[in-house]
């Protein structure tokens, strides 16, 4: 019976050794592959698309990569995803009811981005405030001001208020 148990145990420890260095290629090899295929596409792709196309672009196609790689791992690791994804459809329809602006902003920033009206580098003035687009997410815009102020404007207030590109 000892004997029978020390071979358990023995195969148990090769076992674990075996998933782990899987999971550690795994993280390896799709970590490099998810670098070179958004370097691809960014040469290919993305050079004839505005800045703020991008950046949101080049972002979506990081974190599926990552989502698809920490699906291989839970895989391995012998995790049902199944349940996880129901416990996450739960999840999301939960913050999605606590989290309407946040979802609005998204929405908005869609809409700005696809309008093209204005982009990063170019001044514009929205209100009362006007500066430099720093930056453009889903979630809001970035100015830099004249006197060197970062604002951050949500992009329900761009959408609901005049804007104004100065540069063109």
């Amino acid at each position: 019976m000892k004997e029978f148990f020390e071979f358990l145990k023995q195969h148990s420890e090769e076992e674990s050794f075996l998933r782990i260095r899987d999971i550690i290629l795994i993280i390896l090899i799709g970590y490099i592959t998810l670098q070179l295929i958004a370097y691809l596409i960014r040469r290919l792709v993305l050079k004839n698309l505005g800045k703020q196309s991008q950046m949101i672009l080049n972002k979506t196609i990081i974190y599926g990569g990552f989502v698809i790689i920490l699906f291989m791992v839970l895989n391995r690791l012998h995790i049902n995803i199944k349940t996880l994804l129901g416990a996450a459809g739960v999840l999301g329809i939960v913050l999605g009811i606590a989290s309407q602006t946040s979802i609005g902003n998204v929405i908005s920033g869609i809409f700005i981005i696809s309008e093209k009206t204005f982009e990063i580098g170019d001044l514009i003035r929205v209100g009362d405030k006007t500066g430099t687009v720093y930056s453009i997410d889903l979630l809001s815009v970035k100015l830099k001001t004249l006197d060197n102020l970062l604002i951050r404007i949500p992009n329900q207030t761009m959408i609901s208020t005049e804007v104004t590109n100065i540069t063109k």
